[in-house]
C-alpha cells in the first residue's frame, strides 16, 4: 500500500463510493485500458496496474479502512486552524508536545502465479453441436462437474513469474464459463503429490479440448482438458509503526464577556494534532467575584416569643405522615435538612420538664427511623434490554509465532457479565486473524443471486460449514466454564446465551451505516447511533460465527445465528426462528425439562423447542416480549 497515491482519484470515484460503485469504476476503466487493447501504449500498461492496485486496496474493507484513517489523519494534521476571534485574549504560549509511537497490523494481499494442467469433467446442452472441424468447442456451452488442477512445484511462482509465463499468460483468453470455488489441486512436488482447495483467480486456459462426449437425454457429458494460467492470493499481516506528536494544554488565551449581567469565560486549548481550540463559554458564578461584605449581619428574623418552643407542629406533621406515607416523604425530602438541628435544639430545652421530654424523646427516635427509611436506596434489578455494571469486555491483540509457520495475530476477548440469576461469569473467547479472514473472504466471495434465490437459511448453512471447525475452541470454553461452575445443561444453556445478551447490540447492515433504506426501524436506529453501534457492507447484512467473535458485533440474526453452532456443538437441540413477519431472528432450544405450560415453544420431531430471545438481557427460555409472541409468525429457518 502506497500512501502517497491517491486511489480515488485513479479508480475516478469519490470518498464515500460505495463497494458497487468501486467494482463498476474498476470494470469500467480495466477494459478500456487493458494490455491487449492497448498493445502500443506503455503508459495505458502501467495505468492498468495502478487501477489493479488501486482495486485491490479500496475493495477489501479492511485496507481501505486504514488507507482512510492515514488520510484523514494526514488531513488533519496538515490543516491549518481559521483565525479566532481573540478580543481581550491574553498572549499565547508553547504547548506541551510528546512524540508517542503507535503500532497496528496491516493486512497484505501477494498474487502468487501458477501454471497446471486442467481436467474438468462438463455436461452441455446436445443441441450446440460441432460447425467446422478444429473449432467446435468453441460454440459447445458446457457446465463443470468435476475439477482437478494438476501443478508441479516448479510452475508455482511465490515472488515473480518469467518472462515466458508472462508472455503467454497475457496472450491466453480468459476462461469465462464460471467455476465454483475453491478447486480441486494437486500439488506434484519431488515425486510426492499432495491435495489442496485452493480459490483460483483470472483463470486462463490454453488451447482447451474437449474430448469423450456421451450423450444422455438431453445433456452432452465429456471432459475438457488444456493449459491453465491463473493465480492464488496469499494474505498476510504486517505490523506497521508509525511516529507522531501530540500536544496538550492550554495556550495561556483567555476571553471573557458579559450577557444580561452575566460573566463568561473561556480559554484556548491545545488539540491533540496541536491545532488549537476554545472551550464552551462558562457562566462565572456570583461567589467567585470579588465584593466587598459588610462586617455586621443582620439576622433575617426574630423571634418574637422566644419562649414558645413551637412543637406542636411536629406532632401534627407526623400524624398527618401516618395517614399519608408520600406526603411525609416529599416534606422531609424538603425540609429534613433543617428538621434535624432544629429537633435537636427542641429536645435539649424540653429535658427535665415532667413527661414532655418522654414524648420528645419518642418523637425524635420515630423522625430518624423515617429518615434513615428514606434515605436507604431500594435493590434495582435491571429490566430486559439493560446492561448492569457488571457488564464488560476487554478485547486485546497480540502475535503468536510458531515454528516453521508464519507469524498469527490471535484476538482475544475477556468478557464479564451477569445472568438472569444474578450469577457471574467470566470467559476468554479467542480467534485467529487467519481464520477470521478465511471466514470473512468465504463470506464475501458469496454469490448474492443465487443465494438470494435459495432463501436466507442457505445462506446461514453456508457460513456455518465455513466456520464449523474454527469455532469449536468457542464451544470448548463454554463447556469447560459450565464445568468450573457445575452446571446442568439447562443452566449450561442459559449461561451461553446470557453471554450474548450481555453483549452491546449492534445493527449489521449490508451497504453503508449513512445510507438510507427502505426500512423504518433501520433509519432510525442509525439516525440515533452515535459511535460503534453499526457495522456495514456486510453480505446480507449479517455476520458469520467467527466475523462475530472477532468483533463482537452483530444483532439479532447474527447472534442467533453464532448461539446456534455453538449451542449445536455442545449437542443441544437447536432451531433459527426468523420472522419477516417481526423482521427478527432468534433461537429455539429443546431442554431436557419442560417448562410450564405458558413458555412459548413450538413442537416438531417429537421435541418442544423453546424460544429463545438473544438481543434483550434477562429474557429466559419461552419467555418473549408480547410485540413478538404470536407463534403464527415464526419459521424454523435451520434445525439440528
Amino acid at each position: 500500500m502506497d500512501y502517497k497515491k491517491d486511489y480515488y482519484r485513479i479508480l475516478d470515484v469519490p470518498e464515500l463510493a460505495t463497494p458497487e460503485e468501486l467494482r463498476a469504476s474498476y470494470r469500467r476503466l480495466a477494459k478500456r485500458y487493458h494490455p491487449d487493447k492497448n498493445p502500443d501504449n506503455p503508459e495505458a500498461g502501467e495505468h492498468f496496474k495502478s487501477i489493479n492496485e488501486a482495486y485491490e486496496i479500496l475493495g477489501d474493507p479492511t485496507t481501505r479502512s486504514v488507507y482512510d484513517s492515514y488520510r484523514t489523519r494526514q488531513k488533519q494534521e496538515g490543516t491549518s486552524q481559521a483565525p479566532l476571534n481573540t478580543g481581550n485574549a491574553t498572549h499565547t504560549r508553547n504547548p506541551h508536545q510528546e512524540t508517542k509511537t503507535r503500532t497496528y497490523t496491516v493486512t497484505r494481499e501477494r498474487k502468487i502465479y501458477v501454471r497446471g494442467r486442467i481436467e474438468a469433467k462438463f455436461q452441455g446442452m446436445p443441441d450446440l453441436v460441432k460447425q467446422e472441424a478444429g473449432q467446435w468447442e468453441t460454440h459447445f456451452t458446457i457446465a463443470p462437474t468435476e475439477i482437478l488442477v494438476t501443478l508441479s512445484d516448479p510452475d508455482i511462482y511465490a515472488k515473480e513469474a518469467p518472462e515466458e509465463y508472462q508472455r503467454m499468460y497475457s496472450g491466453t483468453d480468459l476462461f469465462t464459463t464460471p467455476i465454483e470455488q475453491p478447486v480441486r489441486c494437486k500439488i506434484v512436488t519431488a515425486g510426492q503429490e499432495a491435495y489442496y482447495q485452493l480459490d483460483l483467480y483470472d483463470i486462463r486456459i490454453k488451447d482447451p479440448l474437449l474430448d469423450g462426449i456421451t450423450k444422455h437425454e438431453q445433456y452432452s457429458f465429456g471432459t475438457l482438458r488444456g493449459e491453465l494460467f491463473a493465480y492464488v492470493l496469499h494474505r498476510y499481516e504486517e505490523l506497521v509503526t508509525e511516529t507522531y506528536t501530540t500536544c496538550m494544554g492550554a495556550t495561556g488565551r483567555v476571553e471573557t464577556k458579559t450577557e444580561n449581567g452575566q460573566l463568561f469565560t473561556r480559554e484556548e486549548q491545545y488539540a491533540a494534532n496541536c491545532s488549537t481550540y476554545w472551550t464552551e463559554w462558562r457562566r462565572i458564578p456570583p461567589e467567585k467575584r470579588h465584593h466587598t461584605y459588610s462586617e455586621k449581619i443582620k439576622p433575617a428574623y426574630v423571634s418574637q416569643h422566644p419562649q414558645d418552643s413551637g412543637w406542636w407542629w411536629l406532632l401534627i406533621l407526623l400524624l398527618a405522615g401516618m395517614i399519608w406515607p408520600p406526603l411525609l416523604w416529599i416534606l422531609l425530602a424538603v425540609a429534613g435538612v433543617l428538621l434535624l438541628p432544629l429537633l435537636l435544639v427542641w429536645l435539649t430545652e424540653k429535658a427535665g420538664k415532667g413527661s414532655h421530654w418522654v414524648l420528645a424523646f419518642l418523637l425524635g427516635i420515630i423522625f430518624l427511623l423515617t429518615i434513615g427509611a428514606m434515605l436507604q436506596k431500594p435493590a434495582r434489578h435491571p429490566s430486559p434490554g439493560s446492561h448492569t455494571r457488571m457488564d464488560s469486555i476487554r478485547s486485546k491483540k497480540e502475535i503468536i509465532k510458531y515454528p516453521d509457520m508464519q507469524a498469527d495475530t490471535l484476538i482475544t476477548h475477556l468478557l464479564r457479565w451477569q445472568d438472569r440469576n444474578d450469577s457471574l461469569y467470566t470467559i476468554r473467547l479467542s480467534v485467529p486473524s487467519s481464520e477470521l479472514h478465511r471466514s470473512a473472504m468465504a463470506h464475501r466471495q458469496m454469490d448474492e443471486p443465487q443465494y438470494a434465490s435459495q432463501g436466507i437459511g442457505s445462506v446461514y448453512a453456508h457460513m456455518l460449514a465455513t466456520d464449523n471447525d474454527a469455532i469449536q475452541p468457542a464451544a470448548t470454553a463454554f463447556r469447560d466454564l459450565a464445568k468450573a461452575k457445575k452446571l446442568n445443561r439447562q443452566q449450561t444453556a442459559s449461561m451461553i446465551v446470557s453471554c450474548i445478551q450481555s453483549i452491546p447490540y449492534s445493527l449489521i447492515v449490508d451497504q453503508s451505516c449513512s445510507a438510507r433504506y427502505n426500512d423504518a426501524y433501520i433509519n432510525q436506529y442509525l439516525a440515533s447511533c452515535k459511535t460503534d453501534c453499526c457495522k456495514g457492507h456486510s453480505k446480507f447484512g449479517v455476520q458469520s460465527p467467527l466475523e462475530f467473535l472477532g468483533d463482537l458485533k452483530g444483532d439479532c440474526d447474527t447472534r442467533a445465528l453464532f448461539l446456534y453452532s455453538i449451542l449445536g456443538q455442545l449437542g443441544y437441540p437447536v432451531a433459527l426462528m426468523t420472522s419477516n413477519y417481526y423482521k427478527h431472528a432468534l433461537i429455539a432450544v429443546a431442554l431436557d425439562r419442560p417448562l410450564p405450560d405458558n413458555a412459548r415453544a413450538v413442537y416438531t420431531g417429537g421435541k418442544r423447542y423453546y424460544l429463545w430471545e438473544t438481543t434483550s438481557k434477562k429474557f429466559g427460555p419461552g419467555e418473549l416480549p408480547a410485540s413478538l409472541s404470536n407463534l403464527h409468525h415464526w419459521n424454523i429457518t435451520l434445525i439440528q
